[in-house]
């Protein structure tokens, strides 16, 4: 997935790396074209700044998202939702602290301000959380200074100005209540799922229905995490599934999630999955040959020359006219590009009978007759073979100008081959012979 920042009037593509979801907290992890790392930070997600740091810092809150907290790697829905179609401006570390000075005494700002101690000194972020308790407490706000105090212990356990202040007299009666903590504090998977449903966070939930498929799969988890996939479109789907099986290949041994990833990948996907030694599913036939002959000539010949054998074990249990058109997808994808005698050998090795080997027989033996081009492009023409089949044609039109039937073979299959200019020119030329022959 790509996303773009703007930084003194310029944009810039990144690629989306990943994700943490830390406390209330969201970053997106991406990189630019000279690899260097950039975190987009969002608070209830809410677009905040984005920072570029290739080496985090020991502790910062950036660092510890990554480290304690849900973590996504490659790309998932939440990015895309974060990230679509918008241009994110990045402010200096100066401006970010400017604004939550501004909005003093504040505690949900201060935690704004938390995220950004990589860039911004965290001595100067937790003098401003005490600063903002003795508001409070000028003020008469006795809980929200315990609040603001305590959240900064939970950033920084050995503060010991904020240790003597919540252990003052003055807070005996204080304490968090359990919907704070439960908003700021990293809590086990269990009580996160009992939270975010209640709270109707949906998008929160189907992180963590992601996090807890990568890590260790359960039914469960799969049967609240697809359907909210499904609501996202389908490229987003096909990316946010690759990403997971990427990171867990494991993954692909649970048919259902087998299915549901072969159901959105492309066609080279689908063949490079279903080939790939560790797939132990059935597959059905049909859909198998639908997609062989939509995936690249690339993956044809990847499959001739590297995946021989994963290809013969995939099509094994396929009736023999099924396997039979498998095989041929391959060949006639070979044939514009690839020395007969290697196809024939590749067909040897198979120990098939197969109805057209006769015919690439004979186009080996034709190949040499130059009386025999004719012919020979009609076999070419039977297996797709089309710029083979053109340079038949051209051969007994160079030797025979004015053949009016092979003038009219080799114009039809030009124009069939998109090749309108040199169909057009073929016949003018024909035309001119014939008026010069009479």
């Amino acid at each position: 997935m790509k996303c773009k920042i703007k930084s003194q009037k310029k944009v810039a593509t990144l690629s989306t790396k990943g994700l943490a979801m830390y406390q209330h907290a969201k970053i997106v992890q991406a990189q630019g074209r000279s690899k260097s790392n950039y975190y987009l930070i969002f608070h209830k997600n809410r677009y905040i700044n984005t920072i570029k740091a290739d080496e985090l810092k020991q502790n910062s809150f950036i660092k510890r998202a990554f480290d304690n907290g849900i973590v996504i790697h490659g790309d998932h829905p939440a990015i895309y939702e974060l990230t679509n179609d918008s241009i994110f401006p990045c402010s200096k570390p100066r401006q970010v602290m400017d604004r939550s000075l501004k909005m003093q005494p504040n505690i949900e700002q201060l935690i704004i301000l938390s995220y950004f101690d990589q860039v911004i000194d965290s001595a100067k972020i937790h003098n401003e959380f005490i600063k903002t308790a003795r508001t409070f407490l000028q003020n008469g706000k006795r809980q929200k200074a315990y609040t603001a105090l305590t959240l900064l212990l939970q950033m920084e356990p050995h503060h010991h100005y904020a240790k003597d202040m919540v252990n003052d007299v003055a807070f005996v009666d204080s304490h968090m209540k359990p919907e704070e903590l439960e908003f700021y504090t990293p809590l086990d998977i269990n009580r996160l799922k009992n939270l975010f449903k209640e709270q109707n966070r949906t998008l929160d939930y189907l992180i963590l229905q992601t996090h807890r498929l990568t890590n260790r799969f359960s039914q469960q988890a799969w049967d609240a995490f697809l359907p909210q996939l499904k609501t996202y479109p389908t490229s987003v789907q096909r990316l946010t599934l690759l990403s997971m099986y990427k990171h867990k290949p494991a993954l692909m041994n649970y048919e259902v999630f087998s299915d549901a990833l072969l159901s959105v990948v492309t066609s080279d996907e689908y063949i490079k999955l279903v080939l790939h030694p560790t797939f132990n599913h059935s597959i059905e036939p049909k859909q198998f040959l639908s997609q062989l002959k939509q995936s690249s000539n690339r993956t044809k010949y990847q499959i001739f020359q590297k995946r021989s054998h994963s290809f013969d074990d995939r099509i094994q249990d396929f009736d023999n006219e099924t396997k039979e058109i498998a095989i041929r997808i391959i060949i006639e994808s070979l044939l514009d590009t690839t020395e007969i005698d290697t196809i024939l050998e590749w067909i040897e090795s198979k120990q098939d009978n197969l109805s057209y080997t006769g015919a690439l027989q004979q186009i080996k033996q034709l190949q040499e007759d130059p009386d025999k081009q004719e012919t020979l492009a009609e076999l070419y023409k039977k297996f797709h073979a089309y710029s083979k089949a053109i340079a038949c044609y051209k051969w007994v039109m160079d030797l025979d100008p004015t053949n009016e039937a092979v003038n009219k073979q080799l114009i039809t299959l030009l124009k069939e081959q998109d090749q309108t200019e040199e169909a057009k020119a073929y016949q003018q030329q024909f035309i001119q012979l014939v008026k010069y022959e009479q």
